[in-house]
């Protein structure tokens, strides 16, 4: 699965942009309550982004926003794709 996030507007180190775990969707799916130690093992990259930048990323990277420290929007949209039909009950907006 993949998810993109199209900017609509300035993401900065100011307003949260997200930071992601550098190659944590190789280690497949993880727990939960073990993510933090996870992720702290590893090189982690904030994605900065203009407004219309696009980022595709597999649905099990870990990431997280911080908090914004600023009044600026960090407006994004998300889509999610799969190859696949989800397991009943969940389904696929048409």
């Amino acid at each position: 699965m993949l998810f993109l996030r199209i900017h609509l507007d300035h993401n900065t180190a100011e307003n949260g942009a997200m930071e992601i775990a550098l190659k944590s969707h190789c280690r497949g799916s993880i727990p939960a309550n073990e993510a933090d130690r996870v992720a702290n093992n590893l090189a982690r990259e904030l994605t900065l982004a203009a407004p219309g930048d696009v980022l595709i990323l597999s649905m099990l990277t870990l990431r997280r926003s911080r908090p914004s420290t600023s009044d600026q929007r960090r407006r994004v949209l998300r889509a999610d794709y799969a190859g696949f039909d989800l397991p009943l009950p969940l389904a696929w907006a048409r």
